[in-house]
């Protein structure tokens, strides 16, 4: 049988290991199945990240998220600062300060730049999967979720919901495309929603009208943004979808 049957667990459960235990078959026992759900921080989490080293070019696009100054003896010791930070994901080490930070904005290093280092808890441990330039990360959630949650379910992974571009969305819908349980429910709630006009959850305004499905946007369908198989379409924001964060 190839055919693909979803059951919901309701309630849902917390869990970090699931048993499988069959109760019948014909023959012998084969089973295929897979398992989504939704990562839930809990304390000590973050206790043992680690950091990988990059590079910035401009030290001042950092500073509007510095959760953390100290000053320090060593480059261990700001490590370790940001360590026992919970929001902290990258911090840059100049002699004897020490600055945190609760986002990254580069993966790769350049010796002419500024080197700060970053944590790889989305790529070692959330399995977030490098984007279409690999200059960032993205992780579909397979977990149907309102759009004040999945919102919310990416800033839990120190991330946010992904804002489209062309490339990015030809990228992604290849991807989905592949995946016989995503196709099935081909709507994933993205960065956008409409005020006066449309904008991405940043304020900027979505003006590659390429992206949207035909007919689209219309407010009327609904105030949020969601991804389909031919583009961007409006959606009523209490629906609940698969999600799409990026960093």
């Amino acid at each position: 049988m190839d055919a693909v049957v979803r059951t919901s667990v309701t309630p849902s459960i917390t869990a970090k290991f699931i048993r499988v235990n069959p109760r019948n078959w014909n023959f012998h026992i084969c089973l295929r199945f897979d398992v989504s759900g939704c990562y839930v921080p809990f304390k000590g989490y973050r206790r043992s990240k680690r950091f990988r080293m990059a590079s910035i070019s401009n030290t001042g696009a950092l500073a509007p998220y510095r959760i953390l100054q100290a000053g320090v003896s060593t480059f261990v010791d700001c490590a370790r600062a940001c360590t026992e930070n919970d929001r902290c994901v990258s911090f840059i080490c100049l002699g004897i300060t020490c600055n945190g930070y609760n986002q990254y904005i580069n993966r790769s290093f350049v010796s002419q730049e500024t080197p700060y280092y970053y944590s790889t808890i989305n790529t070692d441990r959330l399995m977030y999967e490098s984007d279409h330039d690999r200059k960032g990360i993205y992780k579909v959630n397979e977990m149907r979720q309102n759009r004040s949650s999945a919102a919310q379910g990416c800033e839990q992974q120190f991330t946010s919901l992904i804002k489209m571009s062309a490339p990015q969305m030809s990228f992604l819908q290849a991807v989905i495309s592949s995946n016989k349980v995503m196709i099935q429910d081909y709507r994933f709630y993205v960065s956008g929603h409409y005020e006066t006009d449309w904008r991405y959850d940043d304020g900027t305004e979505i003006s590659d009208l390429s992206l949207w499905s035909p007919s689209q946007p219309d407010p009327s369908d609904g105030a949020c943004v969601m991804m389909t198989q031919s583009g961007l379409s409006s959606v009523d924001c209490s629906e609940l979808l698969f999600f799409i964060c990026h960093h």
